[in-house]
C-alpha cells in the first residue's frame, strides 16, 4: 500500500520535472530519503522513464536511507 508521504514525494517530484525540458544539459536530481529501501522506488523509476527521464543519463536520483 502506498502512504501518503509517497505520494506527496511523487507529487512534489513530478511537479519539479515538469517544468524541465527531457533533453535538459543538466540532469534533474532527486533526493530520495527513506527509512529503508521500498519496492516503490522501481514503480517511480518506470514512471520517470516514461516521462522522457533515464536514471544515469538525464536523471540523477540520490538514495539516501536511516538504517
Amino acid at each position: 500500500m502506498i502512504g501518503r508521504r509517497h505520494v506527496v514525494l511523487v507529487a512534489a517530484a513530478l511537479a519539479a520535472a515538469a517544468g524541465r525540458r527531457a533533453d535538459a544539459q543538466t540532469p534533474l536530481r532527486i533526493g530520495w530519503l527513506s527509512i529503508s529501501p521500498h519496492p516503490f522506488v522501481d514503480t517511480f523509476r518506470d514512471r520517470m522513464q516514461q516521462l522522457g527521464y533515464v536514471d544515469g543519463k538525464n536523471l540523477v536520483i540520490e538514495y539516501r536511507y536511516a538504517q
